[in-house]
């Protein structure tokens, strides 16, 4: 190789030898940003990654603000108008009674568009799919059943019922009763579902009611009187002779087939009422890895840039299949008993694919005697503490030392614990079981706002605008001190999760922020939360009554199952005391007056119990042997007189 032909290469490749040296040397230098084990949450790597959209949670509350709206303005304002609006949302006249309820609705200034009862129809469809004649005998022999007869209430429970919930729901019906036709309405008196019944056999239960329906029948062929229950007196159910009673098919702790009545696997029971196409209908839960299986994107079915979208979704188990191992309800609930055949029940929550028939729960008529101190609905918002408050006990499933990380509650508290989040993301595992957030580049490109306003001290502001305490951890087995008492405190988890001191409700409101969590099933305390002017977020798997009357990023804030976006919501509402972004403590304030405002519009114990009249009225007509002739028609049969006199 000649002397020549050595320089001229070396002149030639030279420039190019430089470039890649130098890249080379910065990537030394800069080393720690390119090193996963030393990329803090909130590195100098996102500094400049600036948020350079408009926030999704502005786009979110301009679509609930139309979307309420546009439902207001549905509000009916004669009686005329209820019942055409409800044929033209039901395909049916109303129930007998209508006329009754409405004038009811009107004296007690209440807001009924049509839209607000949609979950009254959704529950009981199905059950005109069944013959009216089962559905009374289903109903009459039930051990948990509240009977109404000649506008009298009467409730039986079995001895074993260790709740007081049928007393309060019968106490509930006590002002109703006297336009109530006569009813046997079989209560769910424990703290989980029980009626999972499989999505084929709704579907062949609904068209099987759509075969029968009759429509809207001519207004003089309809029947306005209910056949009633004469025929069956208001006995205790034990009084019924064993050829009167019927045996529903459960599935309990107590069944001879292990594997079927096992807790832990409610999720093979529950996933039988997901849709085929469903992500969920073929989740397993055999052979899970011990670690915990934490989404690492959010998901799209519900969520849209990272935030809830779609609340109704945000709570559905088939479309998050995840949830079978990071949700208490399905790794080890507090008991089962549970059923694939359909019957009515009537309950205060269930998922959304469990098949009772919702009313307001029976903690809401308890709390509403404890309601929300005056002062507090006039605490003036700058006086409040710029915190996301959580309190209560680690409920929601059983806390065992090999499975207490996928429980909800306990991942809640890790996750808003500014050292436990700290330790996590710079992959020292050990301390956070529960949660595994994505990588913080990932985590950036998701919620960039996040990392762009607390630039390596994401663990300091966390504390700052966080107060979440556990107020006892439910151990099992439970641990005893020497004096007998049960300890609050559980040996598996200590080092990770404290117990502290339980403040009280009204103190509750002090912050900005108040989040709701699921317990055992839904928490008994959303609707004081939502009355406050404390501004609510919500996470939950649980349907209730109110569900359509409410309005998610209007009257409160929907967080995803997961909590992956709790940091999203709380960077882009919580105020910043240095002003160094643009905080939106006016949104937060906005949405926490809304809700207080709207609360006391539509959760009020008038409101709910119009609602539970509205149900019972439609519950008693497709319970009838005659359901397909009942209905009011007095409007149209008034407009047809009014027609020939003209």
């Amino acid at each position: 190789m000649s002397p020549r032909w050595v320089a001229s290469a070396f002149y030639h490749f030279y420039p190019h030898v430089f470039i890649l040296a130098a890249v080379y040397l910065l990537m030394l230098v800069f080393q720690p940003s390119f090193t996963p084990p030393a990329l803090q949450f909130g590195s100098s790597w996102v500094n400049g990654h600036k948020a350079a959209r408009e926030h999704p949670i502005e786009q979110l509350m301009k679509d609930a603000e139309h979307a309420f709206q546009e439902t207001v303005t549905e509000n009916p304002d004669t009686l005329s108008a209820a019942a055409h609006t409800y044929r033209n949302r039901r395909g049916r006249h109303p129930p007998p009674g209508f006329d009754t309820w409405y004038e009811t609705a009107r004296t007690a200034n209440a807001l009924i568009p049509e839209s607000f009862f949609d979950r009254i129809y959704d529950d009981l469809e199905p059950l005109w799919g069944m013959e009216p004649g089962l559905l009374r005998y289903q109903a009459y022999s039930f051990p948990h059943v509240i009977r109404v007869r000649n506008g009298k209430v009467f409730y039986f429970s079995d001895p074993e019922d260790k709740t007081n919930w049928i007393e309060l729901w019968a106490d509930s019906l006590q002002e109703i009763a006297e336009f109530l036709p006569d009813i046997d309405i079989p209560v769910n008196t424990m703290e989980y579902p029980r009626l999972a019944v499989s999505w084929e056999e709704v579907q062949e239960m609904l068209a099987k009611g759509r075969r029968g329906d009759r429509g809207l029948g001519a207004p003089f062929d309809v029947i306005t009187s209910y056949t009633g229950l004469k025929d069956l007196p208001p006995i205790s159910p034990r009084e019924l002779t064993m050829e009167q009673r019927y045996t529903h098919n459960w599935i309990d702790t107590k069944s001879t087939d292990n594997l079927a009545s096992d807790a832990k696997l409610y999720w093979l029971h529950y996933r039988k009422t997901c849709p085929p196409d469903t992500p969920g209908r073929d989740a397993n839960i055999f052979n899970m890895p011990e670690r915990i299986l934490y989404p690492q994107t959010p998901n799209t079915n519900y969520t849209r840039d990272g935030y809830v979208f779609d609340a109704k979704a945000a709570r559905d188990p088939c479309v998050q299949p995840l949830m079978r191992a990071m949700h208490g309800t399905f790794v080890e609930p507090v008991g089962l008993s549970t059923s694939g055949s359909m019957m009515p029940l009537f309950a205060g929550s269930k998922l959304p694919g469990n098949n009772e028939i919702l009313w307001p729960g029976a903690a809401y008529y308890a709390r509403n005697k404890d309601t929300i101190a005056k002062d507090v609905r006039r605490t003036d918002w700058s006086s409040k503490d710029n915190k996301m408050f959580w309190q209560g006990p680690a409920t929601g499933g059983i806390n065992r030392e090999m499975t207490w990380w996928r429980l909800h509650r306990h991942r809640f508290a890790q996750m808003t614990n500014g050292t436990t989040v700290d330790a996590s993301v710079n992959f020292y595992k050990v301390d956070s079981p529960s949660f595994d957030l994505p990588l913080m580049v990932d985590f950036g490109r998701l919620y960039p706002e996040v990392l762009q306003h607390h630039p390596d001290t994401f663990k300091n502001w966390l504390k700052s605008v966080t107060n979440v305490s556990v107020t006892d951890l439910v151990c099992t087995p439970e641990q005893m001190d020497h004096s007998g008492h049960r300890l609050l405190t559980c040996p598996h988890s200590d080092r990770l999760i404290s117990v502290q001191k339980a403040v009280p409700l009204m103190r509750w409101y002090d912050a900005k922020i108040v989040a709701d969590i699921d317990s055992n099933t839904y928490s008994p305390y959303f609707a004081s939360i939502v009355g406050s002017t404390s501004m609510p977020i919500k996470a939950t798997m649980y349907a209730e009554w109110h569900d359509d009357r409410l309005f998610p990023w209007l009257h409160y804030v929907p967080m995803d199952n997961s909590f992956m976006d709790v940091y999203g919501i709380l960077d882009y509402f919580c105020k910043d005391d240095k002003d160094s972004w643009v905080d939106h403590d006016d949104a937060a304030k906005h949405i926490a007056h809304a809700g207080a405002e709207w609360s006391s519009r539509v959760l009020r114990d008038d409101d709910m119990q119009l609602y539970t009249w509205r149900l019972l009225l439609e519950y008693a007509r497709v319970s009838d042997p005659l359901r397909h002739k009942l209905g009011f028609v007095d409007d149209l049969v008034d407009r047809g007189k009014k027609h020939q006199n003209q």
